[in-house]
């Protein structure tokens, strides 16, 4: 199977338990008008809603290669291709 085009996101949220919550994520769908997105998280089954706001970074992908990356997460939870997006911007 090719290597395919991805619009990716490190997202933030807090989840049913008060906890904050940091993982990354496919962005399938956006709705400018609601300003929101549908996510798949790479570790979950199904898709949901976040808000932009919950969006720390964003990056398009071909296969595991970051083609270009937006925004910084949390030192402490970045992925790999936002470091590699800040070593190369």
């Amino acid at each position: 199977m090719k290597n395919r085009i991805r619009l990716m996101a490190w997202v933030g949220e807090e989840d049913t338990y008060g906890n904050w919550q940091s993982y990354e994520a496919e962005i399938l769908s956006t709705n400018y008008t609601m300003r929101d997105c549908i996510v798949q998280s790479v570790y979950a089954t199904s898709p949901h809603y976040v808000p932009f706001s919950a969006l720390q970074s964003v990056a398009l992908c071909d296969g595991p290669r970051t083609l270009q990356a937006f925004g910084r997460p949390p030192a402490a939870s970045a992925p790999a291709w936002v470091q590699y997006a800040e070593v190369v911007a």
